[in-house]
């Protein structure tokens, strides 16, 4: 039997473990089609988490927004119920069939003011340059490996105006002992198969997001329950239609490299 190399090293990384396994789009694909039933049992956990980054992200200014990974539409349900205008528009993107399925039944009674589309995993995605002041997404970055994190953070920084805002949640390391063997038990499940902890890991995505493209505008942690959760806003700060990558160097060595 082979045993990971990620129980030997990174645990310890802020950034989370050196992982045996890299999971493709289509892997993630996959495993939501059959198991994204359970994330209504999640977001009832991330309540706290989600309250946080709901105050931080001035939606009442949004004009559109974009939900990468909508789920079940937990944040978006929330928006719409208390903080977006009635003029807001928003557009949630899934790559589950099954997940689609149920958002466009969800939210059937907005009309057009809504839109959900299924969509290839891999990006760049079907949507035009600069169409949204908002994009959320919620424990999704966090199950991409390094290239497909960089290919992500370009692909935001396209799809925003300038001074358009990218809001995210991501697991993170606790600060207090429960979150903290939470958190270390996670990672030794991730390292053995990524589906034991719905293919969620810890990773740093601060050195993704350079500084001649973004600005760190909020982060906060919220532990609830022994589990910690990272909300973490930037904004899109350049608009001339270039986007400088974060150098190789400014990566952390626990980050995830797969292929």
């Amino acid at each position: 039997m082979k045993i990971p190399a990620c129980l030997f090293h990174g645990l310890k990384s802020e950034t989370g473990p050196v992982s045996d396994h890299s999971l493709t789009p289509e892997d993630i694909s996959r495993f939501f089609d059959k198991t994204g039933w359970t994330l209504a049992f999640a977001n009832a956990l991330d309540r706290l988490a989600y309250s946080r980054l709901l105050s931080n992200g001035h939606f009442s200014e949004a004009s559109a927004v974009l939900d990468i990974g909508a789920g079940v539409g937990h944040l978006a349900d929330r928006l719409l119920k208390g903080h977006l205008s009635p003029a807001c528009k928003v557009t949630l993107i899934e790559v589950a069939a099954s997940l689609a399925s149920r958002l466009k039944h969800r939210f059937a009674r907005f009309g057009e003011r809504v839109r959900v589309e299924l969509i290839n995993p891999r990006v760049p995605y079907p949507l035009a340059s600069g169409s949204f002041d908002r994009i959320v997404s919620t424990y999704v970055f966090e199950m991409m490996n390094h290239d497909q994190l960089v290919a992500m953070t370009k692909e935001a920084h396209r799809l925003l105006k300038k001074h358009g805002l990218l809001c995210l949640l991501t697991t993170s390391r606790g600060n207090d002992w429960l979150s903290r063997i939470n958190s270390e038990v996670s990672s030794i499940l991730y390292c053995l198969d990524p589906r034991f902890v719905g293919l969620s890991r810890l990773v740093n995505l601060r050195p993704y997001f350079h500084a001649s493209n973004w600005e760190l505008v909020f982060l906060n942690r919220v532990s609830h329950f022994g589990f910690c959760s990272e909300a973490t806003i930037f904004k899109k700060i350049s608009d001339d239609g270039s986007f400088e990558p974060a150098a190789e160097e400014e990566f952390a060595v626990g980050d995830h490299r797969g292929k």
